[in-house]
């Protein structure tokens, strides 16, 4: 008969019962809690492929089912754009808020709870005792924040029958098991939507481009185009060949840049190409290299360039008529003062002009003066045009300024009161003063001329923040409201109004607008037929962006 060895570890030594039973205890719950998870892991097979969160929520749903009495589930996450919460999932009683409503309020939990547990990362439970606070049949709740990636994206809030006692050993690590599955599909599932809202966005802006645009990869592939660029390609599937799929002509400069070992941007390459219609277009190729998997490739865009062509041989005859215009004014210069001598010198010889003969000489030297006063500003104008920005530019005080360009007007003006109002402090500027007291002139000259029937012209001359304003207003006869969009248009002149014509060359305004655009300022005008109107031009002030 044999007998028997004592228990124990295989040495020798005893093991009590206690330490046996205990050993047997963990053995099990091991067991229990390995097939806990092989159960999950086997069952969140089902996730692989969803993109739709309810679907998905539904399915950790069914699994939290097995673990606990679970009455309700909702999921919540965090919108990347606005930062507000937007309902997932809501598997709740009817008297709850439809899905969609992202509102927190039927919950047991505060605002600042919520909060709280969401910026710690800590886990919310709360047993109903108070039956203001109850959530649906469950008596005890549990808001789980979500975290993806170390950041909390939203949270869950689960409602379970019976008390928080029930969630302990492997019960309790196969919910939290669960709870980080479902963090890690709500944040998939909105990396995958923002990566396809980004990839849709970079679509239909590459489909918009006017510009043609292919990628090759490193294997010689075209991989992607766009409309423009398929004009010029024989074959528009992807990933074929740049041989096969590019029009012939287009062939020789992409082998070259392809077999080229220099991965530097290329730019403004020329070629001929025939388009499918048979005509024979110009290009420009620029090429930039790009990383892609598997290797580097290469953005072709290309365009034509005889638009560009077309458009600078415009811009050569534009000069060229500018340039002879400018010419014809200055020789026109001399004749006009002739003219101007000529009428002074009749006008001195005859000694009693007949009535005809003046209204000729009256005309002749009107005619004259306006033909002078068109050929200056035209010129004028053509200066501005052509300036550098900071050309002669100089610190000088808007009060002098005004104060000698308003005393002639005040002066000589007989109808008018022309009044002007500054500040006792000086108001410094970094200006050309020629060209200020050039828009001062022609403001008070239309208030002038646009108020034939006399009254009161104001000039103000103030600070406002770090602005300079002029401000100068009549009450002539005003400007209609549909004019007033036109007035700072060239050769726009006021049309005849209560019966009195205004000359002009309806450049004054035009002159007024470049010149303070080339000071960094702003001009604008308010008016009302019949009762005047008010100019205000503002400029920076010294030390002012």
């Amino acid at each position: 008969m044999t007998q028997n060895p004592p228990a124990g570890d295989g040495t020798g030594a005893s093991v009590d019962t206690p330490t046996v039973q205990r050993l047997e205890l963990e053995n099990a719950t091991l067991f229990d809690t390995v097939q806990h998870f092989l159960n999950i892991h086997e069952a969140l097979l089902e996730l692989r492929g969803v993109r739709d969160a309810h679907t998905g929520c539904a399915i950790i749903e069914d699994l939290l089912h097995r673990y606990l009495d679970l009455r309700s589930l909702e999921v919540y996450r965090r919108d990347g754009s606005s930062g507000g919460l937007l309902s997932v999932f809501r598997n709740l009683p009817s008297d709850a808020p439809p899905d969609g409503d992202p509102t927190t309020r039927h919950l047991p939990f505060t605002e600042d709870e919520i909060e709280g547990a969401l910026a710690g990362s800590e886990t919310l439970i709360k047993e109903i005792t108070d039956d203001g606070e109850r959530y649906g049949d469950a008596p005890t709740v549990v808001l789980s924040p979500l975290i993806f990636h170390n950041e909390v994206i939203g949270f869950a809030v689960l409602g379970i029958g019976g008390d928080s006692s029930t969630l302990f050993g492997a019960r309790l690590e196969a919910v939290d098991f669960l709870l980080r599955d479902l963090a890690a599909f709500i944040g998939t599932l909105g990396l995958s939507s923002s990566l396809q809202r980004a990839t849709s966005l970079n679509r239909r802006v590459i489909e918009s481009v006017r510009q043609g645009m292919f990628v090759v990869d490193s294997r010689g592939n075209v991989v992607s185009s766009n409309p423009a660029a398929r004009v010029y390609m024989l074959d528009t599937t992807e990933n074929r060949r740049f041989e096969d799929a590019l029009e012939p002509d287009l062939v020789p400069l992409v082998r070259g840049i392809l077999e080229s070992k220099d991965r530097t941007p290329v730019s403004n390459r020329r070629v001929e190409v025939r388009s499918r219609d048979g005509r024979s277009l110009p290009l420009s190729v620029d090429a930039t290299p790009i990383e892609l998997e598997g290797g580097f490739g290469w953005i072709f865009l290309f365009q034509d360039y005889s638009v560009n062509v077309e458009l600078e041989n415009l811009r050569k005859l534009d000069a060229l008529k500018s340039d002879f215009v400018l010419g014809l004014l200055h020789d026109m210069r001399t004749p006009l003062t002739g003219v101007v001598n000529g009428c002074d010198l009749l006008r001195s010889t005859l000694e009693t002009p007949s009535a005809d003969q003046e209204d000729l000489l009256r005309i002749i030297q009107a005619s004259a003066d306006r033909l002078q006063s068109l050929a200056g500003e035209i010129l004028e104008m053509s200066a501005l045009e052509s300036a550098a920005p900071d050309e002669s530019m100089e610190p000088a005080d808007l009060v002098e300024i005004a104060e000698r360009t308003v005393e002639p007007f005040a002066l000589q003006a007989s109808k008018h009161a022309v009044r002007l109002h500054t500040p006792e402090e000086p108001i410094v500027l970094v200006c050309q003063p020629k060209r200020i007291a050039r828009v001062l002139e022609n403001l008070i000259g239309n208030a002038l001329k646009y108020s034939p029937y006399g009254g009161d012209v104001d000039v103000t001359v103030r600070r406002r923040e770090k602005m300079a304003e002029i401000v100068v207003r009549d009450h002539g006869v005003g400007i209609k409201r549909s004019d007033l969009p036109h007035i700072w248009e060239r050769f726009r002149r006021g049309k005849d109004l209560g019966g009195v014509t205004f000359e002009g060359t309806g450049l004054g305004l035009s002159i007024i607008k470049m010149i303070v655009d080339h000071h960094r300022g702003r001009v604008n005008v308010e008016s009302e037929l019949g009762k005047g109107s008010t100019f205000t031009v503002e400029l920076p002030l010294l030390g002012a962006n």
